[in-house]
């Protein structure tokens, strides 16, 4: 049997990494999302940190976001799970979205996963929805993300917190290994 332990907080036994540095970042739509917004990427002024009723925020060093163009960035290299539960109003008919745009060289941005939160249904009826994304960040200077919704027509909105003292919309990111 073999332990090896890493300055960075890494641990291998047997060659396999069972401890490594953690990251934890929770994020929640700060106000809603409507039609205004649609078909472009989500500005990270849109996004808090959570702060909300004792809610803890994050586990190490945490995500940064361009407050104008939306781009995240990752505080190290790893493997990392993006998880997205959204919360929204449409109306009848409308199928809303939000999409995650991924880089590898910080320049062109591909649709890789939608997150959808509603199907057709009544005027106003509450829908949500989950999905995730796993992605290896090779390079924090090269691999980043967005977010993009799409298809949301008018009165429909994916919801924030606005006023509430409760979150509604979220984003997680889970740093799982180097």
């Amino acid at each position: 049997m073999t332990v090896t332990f890493f300055a960075d907080g890494r641990i291998l036994h047997n060659g396999v990494e069972v401890a490594s540095e953690k990251m934890v970042d929770f994020w929640y739509l700060a106000t809603a999302i409507n039609s205004s917004h649609s078909d472009a990427d989500l500005p990270g002024s849109k996004f808090t940190r959570n702060n909300a009723n004792a809610g803890a925020s994050q586990i190490g060093a945490g995500m940064s976001v361009d407050s104008s163009s939306g781009v995240w960035t990752f505080p190290s290299t790893g493997k990392y799970m993006i998880e997205v539960h959204l919360n929204n109003r449409a109306n009848s008919g409308d199928n809303t979205y939000i999409g995650l745009k991924t880089t590898t060289n910080n320049s062109t941005y591909v649709l890789c996963k939608y997150f959808q939160s509603s199907s057709s249904g009544g005027s106003g009826n509450g829908h949500s929805g989950s999905g995730s994304y796993f992605i290896d960040v090779t390079d924090t200077s090269q691999v980043k993300v967005k977010f993009y919704p799409m298809s949301i027509q008018s009165g429909s909105y994916f919801e924030g917190k606005g006023s509430n003292t409760y979150i509604q919309s979220t984003f997680t990111f889970t740093r799982l290994s180097s």
